[in-house]
C-alpha cells in the first residue's frame, strides 16, 4: 500500500513538474531571441542584396493580445520611405503545437529588392526603340494639376513619387499599346470611385506625347491584364 502511494506521489509530482514547465510562459529574452532568429531566417531567404545592418530594431508594438509580443524592424530607404517588418511571438507554445510566427511586412518592403523592370520598358510601342526619346522623357508639366478637386479619384502617392518609381524600375508592364502602357506598381497609388464603390488601385495608364512628356493616369486594370504580370 505504501509503495503504491509512493509511486502515485512520484508520478503526480513528475506530472506537476511537466505541466509547470510546459505552461510556464516564455520570458522576454527568450521571445526576443526567437524573433531575432526568425528575422535572420527571413532575410536569408529574401533578396541577397538586403543587408541586415540596414535595419534597426524599434520599440515593441502595442498589441491587444497579451499572449504575444510584436518585435518590429525598420529600414529607411533612399527615397525617404520606410520599410518595416514585424514578427509576432507567442508567450506560450505547447510541445504538440507548431511554432507559428506571424510575420507582417508593410508595402514598402518590395523596394528593398532589386527592381523588376527598367525605365525603358515603360515606353509604348511607338517609342520603345527610340533611345533619344527615352533620354529626354520627363513628367507632363501639368500632371500635378490634373487631379485637384476630382471626386472620382484621390491620389495615395504623388505623381512625382510615381515617376521616381518608374525611373527606378519598381513596376511591371501589364499591357503595351502604341500610345500608352499599362503598368502595375508595387503598392496602391490611388482610390478610384467605380460603380458607387471605392477601389484602391495599383495600376495606371502611362501616356506619352511628341514632346517626350509622360502623363500618369491611375486606372483600374481588368483582371485579365494581370496574366501578363512579370512577363515583360
Amino acid at each position: 500500500m505504501r509503495k503504491t502511494l509512493k509511486w502515485t506521489f512520484i508520478a503526480t509530482l513528475l506530472i506537476g513538474i511537466i505541466i509547470v514547465l510546459v505552461i510556464k510562459p516564455r520570458g522576454y529574452k527568450r521571445m526576443e531571441k526567437l524573433a531575432n532568429l526568425k528575422f535572420k531566417s527571413i532575410l536569408l531567404h529574401s533578396d541577397p542584396n538586403i543587408d541586415r545592418n540596414d535595419f534597426q530594431r524599434i520599440p515593441l508594438r502595442e498589441n491587444t493580445d497579451k499572449g504575444v509580443l510584436i518585435f518590429p524592424w525598420i529600414c529607411v530607404l533612399e527615397s525617404g520611405d520606410t520599410a518595416m517588418i514585424s514578427i509576432e511571438v507567442r508567450k506560450k507554445v505547447y510541445p504538440w503545437e507548431y511554432e507559428n510566427f506571424v510575420v507582417r511586412k508593410n508595402k514598402k518592403w518590395g523596394y528593398l529588392s532589386d527592381p523588376e523592370s527598367t525605365f525603358k520598358q515603360v515606353l509604348p510601342n511607338k517609342y520603345k526603340n527610340d533611345y533619344n526619346y527615352l533620354e529626354n522623357v520627363s513628367l507632363y508639366r501639368y500632371q500635378n494639376d490634373l487631379f485637384v478637386d476630382v471626386d472620382s479619384l484621390k491620389l495615395i502617392i504623388s505623381p512625382d513619387k510615381m515617376y521616381s518609381f518608374l525611373k527606378d524600375g519598381y513596376f511591371n508592364v501589364l499591357l503595351r499599346e502604341n500610345e500608352y502602357t499599362v503598368v502595375a506598381f508595387y503598392e496602391p497609388i490611388a482610390f478610384i470611385r467605380k460603380e458607387n464603390k471605392i477601389i484602391a488601385t495599383k495600376t495606371a495608364k502611362i501616356y506619352f506625347n511628341e514632346n517626350a512628356e509622360m502623363l500618369i493616369i491611375p486606372y483600374d486594370a481588368p483582371r485579365e491584364l494581370w496574366d501578363n504580370y512579370n512577363k515583360e
